[in-house]
């Protein structure tokens, strides 16, 4: 049903969608049954989708999704599961949906961002695959070992969610299984982040990969509400995003969860689980890179959909700890949190992770007193900046980049968020980038501001938006203090990779209709 992965077919709908700016032509429905075993996908435009029958017990998911990134900035995926169906069928299907529906984009975004991650690099790519084929295994004989174990029956969920969504993709309904065929074809999907720290665990120096964000809790004028919000900083490369709602009712946990790159909602538990970018300056830490622990990406959705509180998602988060991907996570928990009142202990924790080292404390007090917490790539814990080097880098290199207190953007975020009163000003300090005037951001830059890398996106949700499951996503390079960015005119368009990217960045925030009850 969906496009295969040519080039024709990218610069087809690329056509289309700019010819065309009626949101429902992009919008496409389906669902996964199960019938004497087999599974199922049914998957067609949303006009002429027939609803299955809400009485039939061989339904296991139903999705939606608005292929609509040249309109908005953004697609938009919702799954939701059948609560009558075993936890492995409802995983499973959701993957296969999940996998039909973003076969084109997915194809676009590999050619973008993974295709190039082992040309030339015979050696890299081969110590890289047993490191996870022996991460793997490892894993596989955990799940075999402990089938009664509520954090090993989450981490076989995750496999075989992904095979599902591998086999959506493939158009080939082989069923549930855990095992992997091969650690550096989807998976790379999900461990991308990992890759140059592991890279240098196995003595590769040449490999970057890690990206950066911003991202600021504010609390409104008289505890009106808080914001939350988040800029990835990636390369333009990488614009092609999806907003995902997932709706399982899994026994023993009951989870929705939404989220983008870096941003996470879970529900009923009315967490938000966000994190910046954090670096090791210390060689001696990689050392502690292990390939007998869980993968970052395979943490983080455990402990989304297991923990009820920020100390507990913490606690969830750290455990077998593979090292990598050394990040801040702020947990803010709108539980404790009621309009008009500060909000209570356990609002936010903050959490950071040094190679197989973490701390973290309950950082609500410190918010109360500033009604601002910031995050920006510097880490705040001193033993931490004592072990990882950056403290070190400071007086080497000074401040501007390597300060927790006064870094270019701590300084910037100090000044700044006393004007954040409402959503368009929330939105316009996370869009903020006066680089060519701000005396805080100016650099001596030889070629003058060129660069294939920045922040690429903001995303803001609050008190009120959780209510609804809810938030602001903005696509794209900001345009508050520069021109839109356009791949056609800039100097690296021949050379970087954009498939399937609109010309023109320059869109307005964008909120995702829910579609499915």
């Amino acid at each position: 049903m969906f496009a295969k992965c040519l080039v024709f077919a990218v610069f087809s709908t690329l056509t289309l969608a700019l010819a065309n700016d009626d949101l429902f032509l992009y919008r496409f429905r389906g669902h996964i049954l199960k019938t004497n075993g087999k599974y199922e996908i049914v998957a067609t435009l949303a006009d002429s989708y027939k609803e299955p029958d809400g009485n039939a017990d061989n339904v296991l998911a139903t999705g939606s999704w608005d292929q609509t990134y040249n309109i908005t900035g953004w697609s938009v995926l919702e799954i939701k599961t059948a609560e009558n169906q075993t936890n492995i069928d409802q995983v499973y299907s959701a993957g296969l949906l999940e996998g039909q529906f973003t076969q084109e984009l997915t194809c676009m975004q590999w050619q973008n961002t993974i295709t190039n991650i082992c040309v030339n690099r015979t050696d890299f790519c081969g110590k890289l695959k047993n490191f996870f084929l022996t991460q793997l295994n490892w894993i596989y004989m955990q799940i075999d070992t402990h089938p009664n174990d509520e954090y090993w029956h989450q981490i076989n969920l995750l496999l075989v969610q992904l095979n599902g969504l591998i086999d959506g993709y493939q158009n080939k309904s082989r069923g549930p299984r855990k095992e992997l065929e091969d650690p550096l074809g989807f998976f790379l999907f999900q461990v991308l982040a990992s890759i140059d720290d592991i890279a240098v665990h196995l003595g590769f120096q040449n490999i970057s990969r890690h990206d950066s964000c911003s991202a600021l809790i504010k609390i409104l004028p008289d505890n009106k509400d808080v914001f939350v919000s988040h800029a990835t900083w990636d390369d333009y490369n990488s614009m092609l995003k999806v907003l995902k709602r997932y709706t399982m009712p899994l026994k023993r946990t009951s989870a929705a969860n939404s989220w983008s790159h870096d941003f996470y909602m879970t529900g009923p538990a009315n967490l938000t689980v966000i994190e910046t970018t954090i670096d090791n300056y210390n060689e001696d830490l990689y050392r502690n890179i292990n390939p007998i622990s869980i993968p970052e990406w395979m943490r983080v959705v455990v402990a989304n959909r297991l923990a009820t509180s920020g100390k507990e998602w913490v606690d969830k988060f750290f455990i077998f700890n593979d090292g990598t991907y050394n990040n801040e996570w702020m947990i803010t928990d709108f539980k404790q949190f009621t309009p008009g009142t500060p909000p209570k202990p356990g609002f936010l924790t903050v959490a950071e992770q040094m190679t197989t080292y973490h701390e973290s404390a309950d950082m609500t007090e410190m918010l109360n007193n500033k009604s601002y917490w910031a995050s920006y790539n510097n880490i705040y814990f001193p033993d931490f900046r004592n072990i990882s080097g950056e403290e070190a880098m400071v007086k080497e290199k000074g401040p501007a980049l390597y300060s927790w207190q006064n870094s270019s953007r701590a300084k910037i975020f100090r000044r700044d968020h006393g004007k954040v009163i409402d959503l368009p000003t929330m939105i316009h300090m996370m869009r903020y980038n006066d680089f060519k005037h701000d005396e805080l951001s100016k650099c001596n830059c030889t070629p003058p501001y060129s660069a294939v890398c920045g922040a690429t996106d903001a995303k803001i949700t609050s008190y009120e938006l959780m209510q609804h499951f809810s938030l602001v996503a903005v696509a794209g390079p900001t345009t508050d203090q520069q021109v839109p960015f356009i791949w056609s005119q800039s100097d690296f368009d021949k050379r970087v990779a954009h498939i399937g990217h609109p010309d023109k960045w320059n869109f307005k925030p964008f909120t995702p209709t829910w579609i499915l009850s």
